[in-house]
């Protein structure tokens, strides 16, 4: 089980309020809560800001777990508020993702992240227990008790500016169509790609420049490049930075 609290991407003031407005409890305190926690909850993520009328809190994310062969989990996002007059916490609001809870049984990988108050960034990977493609989602909350929740936007066009001693050119390779072109004020000419290949999280196309020319590996995101290959050898690189 994970449990995230005050983490240090919330701003300075939502991490002194979180930490000012812990409880004071004794050792024991902590264990009893621990141990009064519902086996069914198979992970927490808690953390962040958020404010709405005279309330002001944290969120809190729970996927509840069922079954022992066939388990399916469900998920809910909760806020709690501190309470001034106890110095303790109370929950304020849960709410039920329907958009998975309601749909085939699924297992859940999530990740929390809190880049600004009030706001919950909950990236979600959703595998289905009947077999079958899974789906990669974000949900976002705000202070307000709600949520937005989407799939994740998939890149498929990936453009870059590079540059070597002669001219500055645009690089496009497009991951759908596969297929790979070099821009420059003279015109367009299109590489042959050959492989696609993704290491570490970031895709690398090798293949041919244009009549009969060398090879080619274009990086593109870490360190941005274009190597030019002839004899199994780097004759040029062309440094690039990512276009929008």
């Amino acid at each position: 089980m994970r449990k995230i609290m005050c983490p240090m991407s919330v701003a300075a003031l939502a991490i002194a309020i979180c930490l000012a407005s812990a409880p004071s409890a004794a050792a024991d305190d902590f264990l009893t809560d621990a141990k009064g926690i519902p086996a069914s909850i198979h992970e927490i993520a808690a953390g962040g800001y958020w404010s709405a009328a005279e309330n002001e809190g944290f969120f809190r994310v729970v996927v509840v777990a069922a079954g022992v062969e066939h388990v399916v989990h469900r998920l809910y996002i909760q806020w709690l508020a501190i309470d001034a007059e106890t110095g303790g916490y109370r929950l304020v609001r849960t709410v039920a993702v329907e958009e998975i809870n309601g749909g085939p049984d699924a297992t859940l990988d999530i990740e929390a992240a809190f880049p600004d108050l009030d706001r919950l960034d909950l990236s979600i990977e959703v595998h289905p227990r009947g077999g079958g493609p899974g789906q990669s989602l974000v949900l976002v909350a705000g202070g307000n008790g709600a949520y937005e929740i989407g799939p994740v936007a998939v890149a498929t066009a990936f453009r870059m500016m590079c540059r070597n001693p002669r001219r500055a050119y645009v690089a496009t390779f497009d991951k759908a169509a596969r297929t790979f072109a070099v821009e420059t004020a003279a015109g367009a000419t299109s590489y042959e790609v050959e492989a696609v290949d993704e290491i570490d999280d970031v895709l690398v196309v090798r293949g041919r420049t244009a009549e009969g020319g060398p090879a080619f590996v274009a990086t593109l995101a870490g360190n941005p490049r274009i190597e030019f290959i002839a004899d199994e050898e780097v004759i040029q690189q062309d440094t690039c930075h990512p276009l929008p």
